[in-house]
């Protein structure tokens, strides 16, 4: 296929097409990404006590605060996961 025959606004308009489509396919992926970062934050810590005020949305600090989690003593069983794993995921949220 020889380019220089081509209109020069047909060459542009594929590329606006192509471009605007990895634009959409990005988009999309964000928003994904952002969907599943609200339902890391929310998740576990909804579910079972471990000693956060969850009756409103988590902030930043809060997550902070979930990255340094330890387990105690006095936790039970499923405290001890839950711990451990709002840990994992409040590592992944950052």
């Amino acid at each position: 296929m020889n380019l220089l025959s081509k209109d020069l606004t047909d060459l542009l308009h594929s590329r606006i097409d192509e471009l605007r489509t990895a634009i959409n396919v990005l988009l999309t992926c964000r928003a994904r990404v952002d969907q599943q970062r609200t339902t890391n934050r929310n998740g576990l810590v909804r579910v079972i006590d471990l000693g956060l005020d969850t009756r409103r949305h988590l902030i930043d600090p809060q997550i902070t605060e979930m990255q340094g989690w330890r387990t105690f003593s006095t936790d039970t069983v499923e405290q001890t996961y839950a711990r451990d794993e709002a840990v994992l995921l409040a590592t992944a949220i950052y």
